[in-house]
C-alpha cells in the first residue's frame, strides 16, 4: 500500500501529486530525464526500472531493445502506457541514496545508486531548489544554502 502524504520526506515533499510530462535520453549526459508538472526534473544516471507489483515493465537499459520481440523497446512509450496520468503518491530514500517513486498504488520507479560518490540522481526544482543522492549521502539546495540530509 502506498504511503500517505504525511509519511513522505520533507525532502521529496515537493514530488506529491506530480505527474511526468515527458521523458528523453540525454545523449550528452547519458541521463534519462524525467520531466513533471510544475517545473520538478529528475536526472537520473544510475539504473532505474519501472515496475509494478508482478513484473519489471521497463528498466533504464531497455531503450531500442528487442529480447525477441517484434519491435525494439521504446522506453517513452512503456512510461506514457503505464503511468499516463496517475500522480505521485509516495517517495522515500533509504540510507544508501537509492530512490523510489510510486505512482498511484501499483507502480514505482525504482533508482538504484551504484557508486560510493556519483550522483546517481538529481531532483530539481521547482524554482533553485534541487535534491541529490550519492551512494553516501543525500545533499539539498535551496537557493545558495547546501544542508546535508
Amino acid at each position: 500500500m502506498a504511503q500517505s502524504n504525511a509519511d513522505m520526506p520533507a525532502l521529496l515533499f515537493h514530488l506529491h501529486e506530480q505527474t511526468i510530462s515527458s521523458v528523453i535520453f540525454d545523449d550528452e549526459t547519458y541521463e534519462w530525464v524525467f520531466a513533471f508538472t510544475g517545473g520538478r526534473t529528475l536526472r537520473l544516471s544510475s539504473h532505474w526500472r519501472l515496475a509494478s507489483a508482478n513484473q519489471i515493465i521497463v528498466g533504464s537499459e531497455d531503450e531500442g531493445q528487442r529480447f525477441g520481440l517484434d519491435t525494439e523497446v521504446d522506453v517513452k512509450q512503456r512510461i506514457a502506457a503505464t503511468v499516463g496520468s496517475k500522480e505521485v503518491t509516495a517517495a522515500s530514500v533509504d540510507e544508501h541514496a537509492d530512490l523510489e517513486v510510486r505512482f498511484g498504488t501499483d507502480v514505482k520507479l525504482q533508482v538504484f545508486n551504484g557508486s560510493s560518490g556519483h550522483e546517481g540522481w538529481q531532483l530539481l526544482g521547482p524554482g533553485k531548489r534541487y535534491v541529490v543522492g550519492q551512494g553516501r549521502r543525500i545533499r539539498r539546495r535551496f537557493g545558495r544554502r547546501t544542508v546535508k540530509a
